[in-house]
């Protein structure tokens, strides 16, 4: 009889029990004691055999019961044969012992194992279809769409990935490519890639794109598995709105110019400075100078500390003064060469600068940086490099009643996966499950994230006995809070069977 052991972590101990029969099936023992050489391990084929007996152990007649026996396993031990225990490979045992056993030379299948996969894997094992809202187009006309693929060695580069838009659930899928665009491996991020679609570009589909309608992106990449070599499929979506397209805002700029008085100009145009547009370019150059109340602060580097951190020559005495506010940072000898960043934190005792995230050139003391006085949204435009957006992976293995695992990305208006611990040491996070409406709506469970669950620049946790049930929507809402501000995502739901 073989026994189908299931699933164990990679480094376990296994046992597996047996015993041998005479022809009438009465107990009994071999000719002379099992050794470890009477067993062999495959992994996935017949082609793949384990090399030596290291790890292995076997009790005859155990606990001195007549045909009772143990083969044990530990698969921590690789010694002569590295690499032959690998996460997400299935294994079988087989007996062929050179004792006999009622006289006879037997040889048996015994049991079967798993070593299971990486609890985060999306490119092993079940599919996973995650729906995200990412509500209206604005600004600049384009929607960004990060994603990741991995098998079961971590993040891998995919080997295709494929976009479909249709338009008003299904009823005209855009016909040409035009406008899309896929980078893998974004940012030289390994198995990260974003996904950009230029809502301006109506080359070769005329019309698709129409303010006020909604819009799905299905999504498909392949991944080559790191067991087998074949490839895994999984589907993600994406749900967007276009509201108002680049040209729109960029006519509200200009009726916001001539309307209103030099010097007294306020809203975000951040993403619209030095774009190449001759309608927006160095807006705030123009609108009310270095003394005019839109530039709080125009000074230099005096002392920097790194990347992220520098004093000011000259600067408010008030701590906070500067937090939100935009900076615009030139390099002292090429005034062309400029960043535009955003202050996290200001100590007016120091004149100390925190910033959200490093600036796109080397900076260096002596730099000249002017301090914007730019609201966080204004009009409905929001700066893309301060609003996070947690995304959420959900994943299991077997069945739907066994650990769920959970992963939280964050990644800001730009579409780029962002390092929570950089941003946030002291970072958390929370998610509420619950059934999708139709299936009831009653909440599953509500998990923490604390600032230790911090993992490969997001959260990861683990969930178990979910209740969850096959063939079942789940809705996850999330929030993440970075240096105090709350960050909410409310409309993942997932599939699941």
């Amino acid at each position: 009889m073989t026994i189908a052991l299931g699933n164990f972590t990679l480094d376990s101990t296994i046992p597996i029990p047996f015993t041998t029969n005479d022809g009438n099936g009465g107990a009994i023992g071999p000719a002379n004691d099992f050794e470890v050489a009477d067993f062999v391990i495959y992994k996935e084929s017949l082609a793949d055999k384990k090399a030596s007996t290291n790890g292995l152990t076997i009790t005859t007649n155990g606990d001195t019961v007549t045909g009772l026996h143990c083969l044990t396993i530990d698969t921590s031990i690789d010694t002569g044969d590295a690499g032959f225990w690998e996460a997400g490979a299935n294994y079988f045992v087989v007996a062929t012992p050179d004792e006999t056993v009622d006289s006879q030379t037997v040889v048996g299948l015994i049991a079967t194992f798993t070593l299971d996969p990486d609890p985060f894997d999306e490119g092993e094992g079940n599919e996973i279809i995650v729906w995200k809202d990412y509500g209206f187009v604005d600004e600049d006309g384009i929607v960004r769409i990060p994603i990741a693929t991995s098998n079961s060695n971590g993040l891998a580069t995919p080997d295709a990935i494929s976009v479909s838009i249709y338009k008003e659930d299904d009823a005209a899928e855009k016909t040409t490519a035009n406008g899309v665009t896929v980078t893998t491996d974004f940012d030289s991020e390994t198995g990260h890639h974003l996904i950009k679609i230029d809502t301006n570009n109506d080359t070769g589909d005329a019309g698709f794109w129409i303010t006020d309608k909604t819009y799905h992106v299905k999504i498909k990449t392949t991944v080559a598995s790191a067991v087998s070599g074949s490839d895994k499929v999984n589907l993600a979506g994406v749900v967007f709105r276009i509201g108002c397209q680049k040209s729109d805002v960029q006519r509200l700029i200009g009726s916001m110019i001539t309307e209103t008085t030099a010097g007294r100009l306020a809203g975000n145009f951040s993403t619209f400075v030095d774009n190449g547009d001759a309608d927006t370019t160095n807006v705030l150059d123009d609108v009310g100078g270095d003394n005019g109340p839109t530039v709080l602060q125009s000074t230099t580097i005096a002392t920097l500390a790194s990347q992220l951190s520098f004093t000011l020559t000259a600067g408010s005495a008030d701590d906070d003064a500067y937090n939100g506010c935009m900076m615009i940072i030139e390099d002292q000898t090429t005034a062309v060469q400029k960043a535009r960043v955003q202050i996290s934190d200001y100590v007016g005792s120091t004149k100390t600068i925190t910033l959200q995230t490093a600036p796109e050139f080397t900076i260096a003391t002596g730099d000249t940086v002017k301090i914007i006085a730019t609201p966080k949204q204004i009009d409905g435009l929001v700066d893309p490099s301060i609003q996070y957006v947690p995304l959420v992976t959900l994943s299991y293995t077997g069945t739907a009643g066994t650990t769920l695992h959970m992963r939280i990305d964050v990644v800001d208006g730009y579409g780029r996966i962002v390092d929570v611990n950089a941003l946030d040491a002291a970072a958390t996070a929370s998610m509420t499950v619950s059934e999708h409406s139709q299936d009831g709506g009653s909440d599953m469970f509500t998990k923490a994230f604390s600032a230790g669950d911090q993992a490969r620049k997001g959260f990861e946790q683990t969930q178990s006995n979910p209740g969850f049930t096959d063939d079942r929507q789940y809705i996850a809402q999330t929030t993440v809070t970075i240096n105090g501000t709350p960050y909410v995502n409310t409309e993942t739901v997932v599939n699941f069977g």
